[in-house]
């Protein structure tokens, strides 16, 4: 998610649209879906994309065959991910949420 602000910047330079255009409703009006990691600066990347489509990225069930050990066998597999971001401070509990549950419902189930 790291990128989206440079793209929408190399995007303003290239494309004429409303300043406004390049806001969080790009995402809603284009029905545009973006995953984070634990270690982006999440308040700071939500001011583009906005708190609604947003969804986790983390790659739970990738492993090296015949280990047992999930954090050895894929450090990404990111094991202890919900208890890491519901342990941040700079997010408020209804974002935690909404990233953590209620946008995958709609991204995947349409709820």
């Amino acid at each position: 998610m790291s990128w989206i602000p440079f793209v929408l910047y190399q995007l303003r330079g290239t494309r004429r649209a409303a300043p406004t255009f390049w806001e969080p409703r790009l995402f809603e009006e284009y029905n545009i879906w973006v995953s984070y990691e634990l270690g982006e600066d999440l308040p700071y990347l939500l001011q583009y994309v906005g708190e609604d489509h947003v969804v986790v990225g983390a790659d739970y069930d990738h492993r090296t065959p015949r280990t047992t050990d999930r954090l050895a066998a894929d450090p990404s597999a990111q094991v202890h991910m919900v208890d890491n971001l519901r342990s941040r401070s700079d997010l408020p509990t209804e974002v935690l949420d909404k990233l953590l549950v209620h946008n995958s419902a709609r991204l995947y189930v349409g709820a």
